[in-house]
């Protein structure tokens, strides 16, 4: 080891020491107004459609499995930060749930992917269970994440920033970012093309 590496050793302990202290006191003020929220202040970058979101309330019933994943935890670059953050009295923006959809280009339906799923907020929610809270607010939303176009019944254009998918009939058109897309090829063998989003 090197003398910065044992420096650095100490000064963990010393700020980790210091967030328990802060931890027995802190309360967190969530920002429960969606107009407010600056998704861009997030490390995640997820996608759900901000329209029909709402804020809803959630039971929190999970907690770290022991006290090792619970040292871990708290002493990760991330909830450090995280700590700090909500030390400076800012508004926290709450953990997202979303519903994930699928379109089904055969059918032109959405359809349910999977229940409701923590998409972001896994530190915010863990945080939350560890300071005893016992219902935190919560975004609610929905997602359609995958989209199925088979061939006989759609048309495809693309170009370097676009990938537009056209149903024949002409009743129905969607256009992606080909950056935040990706085709699978899973659905391949029965001539469907299938577009994921993120």
């Amino acid at each position: 080891m090197t003398k910065q590496q044992i420096e650095n050793c100490f000064k963990i302990i010393e700020e980790y020491q210091d967030l328990k202290e802060k931890l027995s006191h802190i309360e967190i003020n969530w920002e429960t107004d969606l107009e407010k929220m600056d998704f861009s202040k997030l490390r995640s970058n997820v996608s759900f459609d901000k329209t029909i979101a709402r804020i809803d309330k959630y039971a929190i019933e999970r907690f770290l499995d022991n006290e090792t994943e619970l040292n871990n935890f708290l002493v990760s670059k991330e909830t450090i930060a995280l700590i700090k953050f909500i030390c400076t009295g800012a508004k926290i923006i709450p953990p997202l749930q979303i519903k994930l959809l699928k379109y089904n280009g055969e059918t032109y339906k959405i359809e349910e992917m999977s229940d409701l799923c923590f998409v972001d907020g896994n530190h915010r929610l863990t945080l939350s269970t560890y300071l005893g809270l016992k219902e935190i607010p919560v975004i609610v939303s929905e997602y359609i994440k995958n989209y199925q176009f088979p061939v006989s019944k759609w048309d495809f254009d693309y170009n370097d920033t676009t990938f537009t998918a056209k149903s024949k009939n002409g009743k129905h058109e969607f256009v992606f970012e080909i950056e935040r897309m990706n085709i699978w090829e899973d659905l391949f063998f029965k001539n469907i093309v299938e577009v994921v989003v993120f």
